[in-house]
């Protein structure tokens, strides 16, 4: 606290000056951070970015993801499209999977259901681009059937997102008969549990799942 004594003029002039100057420091924004579009710009029309897809929520169980997932079903990628999201501060990508069967959720079979992933590849209207790849997960590919656990979407999301993550996505492998996680990081517990189980195993544990009381 700063005490200023009667009868000085000058020095309480000073003072108040002094506190402008800390206070114009104090109020001083940080410089504003590069947008997508312009970090895209600067490198010459490509941007690419890597993450991680650890989520902040660990599901430890297929019981534990269906509880949470307000649809679980098979179906097959017909097609999907990246986007930004309402900010243009992430790329997103909607994938279309027609429905084969449904364990939960209020769907029918041969519905055609959109669920939303983080990354793939959207670009600006001066085609400038940008891609974005999780790599500790695999690529969605299409005609390719998956067990999908997924949540409704809020706000800017449509339609549906994968529970948890690359956590909530299963690739039905056709020519090996086996199950494989989209997520890659084999120290969950549930990638460690059902990696490379057969599929009649898989889909006979989700049912479990399902039918499991909280």
């Amino acid at each position: 606290m700063l005490f200023v004594q009667r009868g000085s003029p000058i020095r309480f002039r000073f003072i108040m000056y002094m506190m402008s100057i800390i206070a114009g420091i104090g109020a001083s924004e940080a410089p504003a951070q590069e947008s997508l579009h312009e970090k895209a710009v600067k490198g010459g029309g490509q941007l690419m970015l890597a993450y991680t897809d650890d989520a902040r929520t660990v599901y430890r169980s297929l019981h534990e993801l269906a509880e949470k997932s307000d649809l679980i079903c098979t179906g097959k990628l017909v097609g999907k499209r990246g986007r930004f999201n309402s900010e243009r501060t992430a790329v997103i990508t909607d994938h279309t999977f027609t429905i084969d069967v449904v364990y939960k959720g209020n769907k029918k079979n041969g519905n055609n259901v959109i669920v939303r992933m983080n990354g793939g590849r959207a670009g600006f209207s001066d085609g400038s681009m940008v891609t974005a790849t999780a790599f500790d997960e695999r690529p969605v590919e299409k005609e390719t059937t998956y067990v999908i656990f997924a949540q409704k979407g809020k706000g800017d999301d449509r339609g549906y997102a994968v529970t948890g993550g690359a956590q909530g996505l299963f690739e039905l492998n056709a020519g090996t008969g086996l199950v494989k996680p989209l997520y890659l990081n084999r120290t969950h517990p549930v990638v460690k549990t059902y990696e490379n189980t057969r599929i009649d195993q898989f889909l006979a544990a989700v049912d479990d799942a399902v039918a499991a009381k909280p």
